[in-house]
């Protein structure tokens, strides 16, 4: 590891473990910064979008019940579950691609 850092690259544990990159040692550090950044907000932008689309679905809920006259949470509560683990999961695979 300390010949790695002394040539400016990657060790070779850290490259085992992590994204491939023929970037140097501080290319590739700012780079993993980066990441780590992009993810931070992601994951704040995540949460404000299911907390926004809840809301909205409740609303949307509450007022499809008032037209029909019965109760459709259960089905509107499974069918956001599945698509926020939908979201979720298809968000992963795009940032690891």
């Amino acid at each position: 590891m300390y010949t790695a850092f002394l040539n400016n690259q990657v060790p070779a544990i850290w490259a085992n473990a992590a994204y491939p990159s023929l970037k140097s040692l501080a290319s590739w550090i700012k780079d993993l910064l980066l990441r780590c950044d992009f993810m931070a907000v992601m994951m704040i932008f995540i949460k404000l979008l299911m907390n926004y689309l809840f809301l909205f679905s409740f609303g949307l809920h509450m007022v499809y019940q008032n037209l029909i006259g019965y109760q459709v949470y259960f089905f509107l509560k499974v069918f956001l579950q599945v698509f926020y683990k939908f979201m979720l999961v298809n968000m992963i695979y795009q940032l690891m691609n």
